[in-house]
């Protein structure tokens, strides 16, 4: 056998000792077992020797029980990659380096102190050097809880152990490094969940990942399927085809209702973008359409036929409108239904081309072959994803997810639509009611008569009658407009808004929670930045604990949504979210775990309460790593519950510093320690992935 060792290109090698050659690359270690082996110099690559560990730091026996609960942590970090987004939102690449400089911080920091110092231990090897890695803010505070697992002075004492099964446990100063040796090689191969906070559903979870992978290997290199092969004898042609024209079918073309099936004589319905318009008054002609055929007493100005001169009616109706329009949720709605419009015209575009590529009539792009591919393979197509909202679901529950979604914000714009149009009848209504009151009060008359009736029986000037007439009219007007002021009634905003919102639905889930905030800091006349959120999880009744854990039970939308008059006061209500890794507790009123054999659950209803921000709450442990190590019974009480969009949990860095899957944090009552939750990997899903 012969060992090349070269620094050529590639191209300088001939093919053939390259065909003949073997790769060899250094695996790392799987395992607890294997990790801690590697860090006790069974390899090569060992950070301690045996001299070493017997003769560093002589006067602090500490020395030894430290270094071994420092290489645990290390081997724990490094495993609990596998538990993919349960162990880490980001999979982060840890290597011997980390390991050497926490050994030689640790070294340093015993050699000069008397005492242990626990809280500089902490933070350089929790904040800087592994930490130092971490760019998720939420991998870093569980970085933080499992050091203080593996890293704190209750590791000295006898019987600490690391796992519920009592099988692991730290070593004491006066085993040698040959003990400590063989203590790791009688741990166990296989490693136990609880060693990285855990529950065997987290290890079911890694092998169904494990499997999923292997499934997805073999579909992307399986040909694709030819006449014949499957049911019906359809060719991948046809199969595409069926599915295009079913996704057609199903899915509208805009999220508002359509004018074209209108009745004869049947005005159309205002759109959000008219009541924009109405607010504003740069459309009066709008007005106008919705009261034409009605005695409406518009009249047309004299200077321009183009622009009507709006009755008072109309003007009270545009105040009211204006009042719609205001609300930061308005704006929120008009924004989220753009988007969906654009996703539609975009996926009916794409369908109805890629049907007449199959048929020959076009040519097939590169956009449509890869939209070909991915109905063939029940996948979402790149061009519909790049103008979507985040999700992981395959094609049909993402096509049955969409029209869920459609349907909210259709319904939640017929409200607005409907409130607009009933504010414009009231003030029609309310001014002929005026009108014909005012009719019957011969006393204005008189009045209004009597202007410029002096007793003079010369005739007038013509200057004279015309000012005496625009008095009348004026004095009309401000009649008309007191009696209208004094008998309308304010219609109640919330009347335009769903009774509880899903959260899920939404694009942007983080600008309608800003939007609530913004309506609520105008309403108490306070800084927006001031305020966030208190929750209060409120079942509604109905739920039972089996309900809870039914992830498969499809929810009623509308009847979530729109049904019911118990609107909060402050704040709104929000359903739809899901707990990964545990379950909401109907009795307590508390997060617990979940039973064997399930991963996800179903929160109730939950109430964000807008509130001014404290002192305390701006203080938040991901601010200060030494936070993590203080506990009171407050944060005893709490846990700090991550909100993603969906179950990858990673994605791009925003400028806020979190991930932009990332929603918000919402505060759970727990009777466990939060860190408990924290190395479960615990938090809120707005969708699953199926």
């Amino acid at each position: 056998m012969k060992l090349l060792v070269t620094a050529f290109k590639l191209c300088k090698l001939l093919s053939t000792k390259l065909f003949f050659s073997l790769q060899m690359t250094v695996e790392p270690p799987r395992g607890i077992k294997a990790n801690l082996l590697r860090s006790f110099g069974t390899s090569s690559s060992g950070s301690m020797t045996e001299k070493s560990y017997e003769e560093i730091c002589l006067g602090k026996p500490v020395w030894k029980t430290l270094f071994f609960n420092l290489c645990f942590f290390n081997a724990i970090i490094h495993e609990r990659k596998k538990y993919g987004r349960l162990g880490w939102n980001i999979p982060y690449e840890f290597n011997d380096s980390d390991l050497e400089v926490s050994v030689l911080q640790l070294e340093m920091l015993l050699s000069e102190q008397d005492d242990i110092p626990w809280p500089a231990l902490w933070y350089l090897t929790g904040e800087v050097t592994y930490g130092g890695r971490v760019t998720d803010d939420w991998d870093r505070r569980c970085l933080h809880s499992l050091l203080q697992k593996y890293y704190n002075p209750q590791v000295l004492n006898e019987g600490y152990y690391y796992d519920e099964e009592k099988v692991y446990h730290s070593v004491s100063s006066s085993l040698s490094y040959l003990e400590v040796k063989s203590y790791i090689e009688s741990l166990p191969t296989q490693d136990c969940p609880s060693l990285f906070g855990m529950t065997v559903n987290a290890e079911k979870a890694y092998l169904e990942n494990q499997a999923q992978q292997l499934v997805n290997t073999i579909t992307v290199v399986q040909p694709r399927l030819a006449k014949g092969i499957i049911g019906g004898g359809r060719s991948s042609d046809e199969i595409v085809t069926e599915v295009a024209m079913d996704i057609l079918m199903n899915i509208p073309d805009r999220v508002e209702t359509d004018n074209d099936d209108l009745k004869p004589g049947q005005l159309p319905k205002l759109s959000l973008s008219d009541i924009a318009k109405v607010s504003t008054g740069t459309d009066p002609k709008i007005l106008k359409k919705k009261r034409k055929g009605d005695d409406a007493n518009v009249r047309e100005s004299s200077h321009s036929k183009k622009q009507p001169v709006l009755s008072e009616a109309d003007l009270m109706a545009m105040r009211d409108i204006k009042k719609i329009c205001q609300s930061a949720l308005f704006t929120v709605l008009r924004q989220e239904i753009d988007r969906f419009n654009n996703l539609l015209q975009i996926i009916h575009k794409c369908l109805q081309q890629l049907i007449q590529a199959i048929k020959g009539e076009v040519v097939m792009s590169e956009v449509l072959e890869d939209a070909y591919s991915a109905l063939l393979q029940h996948r979402v197509p790149g061009q519909w994803k790049n103008v979507s909202y985040e999700s992981c679901k395959p094609l049909g529950a993402w096509i049955t997810d969409l029209i869920q979604r459609v349907d909210f914000f259709s319904s939640w714009s017929e409200l607005v639509v409907d409130t607009a149009e009933l504010m414009i009848r009231n003030a029609v209504s309310l001014e002929k009611s005026v009108q014909a009151e005012t009719l019957k009060q011969p006393t204005l008359g008189v009045q209004m008569g009597g202007l410029g009736n002096t007793g003079r029986t010369t005739p007038r000037d013509p200057v004279t009658l015309a000012n005496e007439q625009r008095l009348q009219q004026q004095m009309q007007q401000l009649h008309l407009q007191q009696q209208m002021a004094e008998k309308h009634e304010d219609i109640d905003m919330k009347v335009t808004e769903p009774r509880s919102f899903w959260l899920p639905a939404f694009f942007f889930p983080q600008g309608f929670l800003t939007a609530v905030l913004q309506n609520h800091a105008r309403k108490t006349k306070v800084s927006v930045d001031s305020l966030s959120f208190n929750f209060d999880v409120k079942p509604s009744g109905g739920e039972t604990d089996e309900s809870l854990t039914d992830v498969k039970m499809k929810l009623d939308i509308k009847e979530l949504g729109f049904k019911g008059n118990n609107k909060p006061e402050d704040g709104v209500l929000v359903f739809g979210l899901y707990l990964d890794g545990a379950c909401w507790d109907l009795k307590t009123k508390a997060v617990i775990d979940l039973a064997s054999g399930a991963r996800f659950s179903r929160l109730p209803e939950i109430h964000f309460i807008p509130t001014m921000t404290t002192e305390q709450q701006t203080t938040t442990s991901l601010e200060s790593p030494l936070t993590l190590f203080k506990t009171s019974d407050d944060e005893m009480q709490l846990y700090e519950c991550p909100l993603y969009r969906t179950s990858t949990r990673a994605g791009t860095l925003s400028s806020t510093g979190h991930s932009t899957n990332f929603v918000t944090s919402v505060m759970l009552p727990s009777s466990e320690n939060h860190h408990f939750w924290i190395m479960r990997g615990v938090a809120l899903l707005c969708q699953l992935d199926d």
